[in-house]
């Protein structure tokens, strides 16, 4: 199979295996919705099959750890095997299994883990030798305890490394420079993702823990209580939804605020009403205030995509939809002493109320935090890029983006790597020809199951009208259709509608304030949009599959987030204004 560091009969964005296996887009669909960048990809690929599939294998003494702790791309989406999450996940009684590993899953089936050939059993004496010695190994992470601490201790650390590498950057001449700074800065995102898989694994375990424990002890309105027992944990996602609602009310009530954005209309513009703050403007000092703080953040994990600092017409699009009307912000209703349990029960749900929320809102901060080291790797990268456009290596800067990293150090060595500009020309060709095909034809959607090199077809079991999901957040709502591809569109959303897209990254929160119900066709209960829409009370079924090419904008749909099912009603009107 073609690893992605070389030219080879297939393309870097469609490897083709020689086999039968079934392939999952597992969690990756949520996290990289659009095609991958061959840098992008590069700079997580490694580090994501080592911590997330082989060495967790080889905690359970797996034999073909390397063998299955890989991944492979398919029209530019990553997929992983669903042999290796049968055999991490074999063991798991049902009532510790996480609620999210039903997408991994064809059908949703997770009783096909009991297939998996290995661990043979839970008796096996070498699975218990490999778990005894990643306990003890790995004990100041993987206690729920103390991995949170672990956290707080590396992020004072990662927070003093990332003002030094901006000043080392700031004074980078050459590409041996820009390549010393990316080296370290890509060590601390491993430092940070070694912490970071045993945080979603507690968040994972203990938020599916408390559901079922509220499914069993809350009664028939269990879903909507734990929704409002998680929500209101401080976290950096709704500190930004905050900020940016703060600026949208300072449009809405300076005079002249409104039509400052509306003139907005170029970067140009922005940029310039940016760096030459008027004294007093209190708009255009709090979008200033705002990207310091957030202009790291992005839509997407692949660095190929801009950040708010590098592109500010996001937050410009996100603030004149804001401006537009007045919303609420979320809702903080946390009441636990108002629960249905017994004496003995009350201390042990607690515990997993605790934990749960603790660890739902270390997610949101420890991607957070790699973020702000992604977006100084693509810092560093365009100014490499730059540098071998200047040497005549590349066409242009950009096009470092369509070389893997194990290429831009091989094109910054002496014996610099023949043909690297016409190697970037033709993947940069085909990642726009797969990028325009999904967006102007939603069946060209992120499949969630691979058979081989083919897409797995999934049997339908509901009525045509009715889509079934993950119900992430509880609440029925009824409202109009609105299907947006990508974060550029969030501008359309309108007051009242049924925000459905295939996915929903942080960044696009501020809208949460004024849809109704959210369906997406990626993600789960710890998905970003899972976390938020309970902080909004909105009813939100996600992993639907297929939903933004079923669903059309202007249709009228109920929504189930109890159930995980979105039923159209009324489909839209031919000529209405949508």
């Amino acid at each position: 199979m073609h690893d992605g560091t070389s030219p080879a009969s297939d393309s870097f964005f469609s490897e083709t295996v020689s086999d039968d296996d079934l392939w999952s887009a597992a969690f990756l669909d949520e996290r990289f919705p659009t095609p991958v960048s061959p840098l992008g990809w590069s700079l997580i690929r490694d580090a994501f099959e080592r911590l997330a599939l082989r060495e967790p294998l080889a905690f359970l003494g797996h034999p073909e750890a390397e063998r299955l702790g890989r991944t492979r791309l398919w029209r530019g989406h990553p997929y992983v095997p669903v042999a290796a999450l049968a055999s991490m996940y074999k063991l798991l009684p049902d009532w510790l299994l996480p609620d999210d590993a039903r997408r991994y899953f064809p059908e949703g089936d997770v009783s096909q883990r009991r297939a998996a050939p290995y661990p043979p059993s839970g008796f096996a004496s070498h699975l218990w030798r490999a778990a005894l010695g990643t306990v003890v190994r790995e004990a100041g992470n993987a206690s729920p305890w103390h991995n949170h601490r672990r956290w707080r201790a590396l992020r004072q650390q990662l927070e003093d490394g990332v003002a030094a590498t901006e000043a080392s950057l700031a004074r980078a001449q050459t590409e041996a420079d820009l390549l010393q700074a990316i080296a370290g800065l890509r060590a601390a995102s491993e430092q940070l993702l070694a912490v970071h898989r045993w945080s979603l694994t507690h968040a994972d375990l203990w938020f599916s823990a408390l559901r079922r424990l509220g499914h069993r002890w809350l009664g028939p309105n269990w879903q909507s209580l734990v929704v409002r027992l998680v929500r209101g944990a401080e976290n950096v996602t709704a500190a930004l939804d905050g900020e940016l609602r703060a600026i949208a009310q300072v449009a809405r009530e300076s005079p002249g605020g409104r039509a400052a954005l509306a003139e907005a209309a170029d970067l140009a513009d922005l940029q310039l009403r940016l760096v030459a703050v008027a004294e007093g403007n209190c708009l255009w000092q709090g979008i200033n205030q705002f990207l310091r703080r957030y202009g790291h953040r992005s839509y997407s994990l692949d660095i190929y995509h801009p950040g708010f600092a590098a592109d500010p017409r996001q937050v410009y699009t996100l603030v004149t939809a804001l401006a537009a009307e007045p919303e609420p912000g979320p809702e903080h209703d946390f009441e636990p002493a108002d629960l249905p349990l017994t004496f003995w029960q009350r201390p042990w749900f607690s515990l997993l109320l605790g934990l749960s929320r603790r660890y739902l809102a270390l997610r949101e901060e420890q991607r957070f935090v790699w973020q702000r080291l992604l977006a100084l790797e693509r810092s560093a990268y365009l100014r490499l890029g730059d540098l071998l456009q200047a040497l005549g290596q590349l066409d242009q800067g950009l096009d470092v983006l369509f070389l893997t990293a194990d290429e831009v150090e091989r094109l910054c060595a002496e014996d610099a790597m023949p043909l690297a500009a016409r190697l970037a020309r033709e993947r940069r060709c085909e990642f726009e020809s797969l990028t325009n095909a999904e967006s102007s034809d939603a069946g060209e959607s992120y499949t969630a199951f691979l058979r081989g090199n083919l897409p797995l077809a999934v049997a339908a079991t509901l009525p045509a009208n009715t889509l079934r999901g993950t119900p992430v957040s509880a609440g029925v709502a009824v409202g109009p259709v609105r299907v947006v591809h990508q974060a550029s569109e969030i501008g359309l959303v309108r007051g009242g509608e049924v925000l459905v897209a295939p996915g929903v990254d942080p960044a696009w929160t501020p809208v949460f304030g004024k849809i109704v119900a959210l369906v997406t066709e990626s993600g789960g209960q710890l998905s970003h949009p899972a976390v938020v829409a309970r902080e909004y009370g909105l009813p939100a079924v996600l992993a639907v599959a297929g939903a933004t090419h079923r669903l059309a904008t202007g249709d009228t749909v109920r929504v189930d987030g109890a159930t995980g099912t979105v039923t159209r009603l009324a489909p839209s009107l031919a000529g209405q204004d949508v």
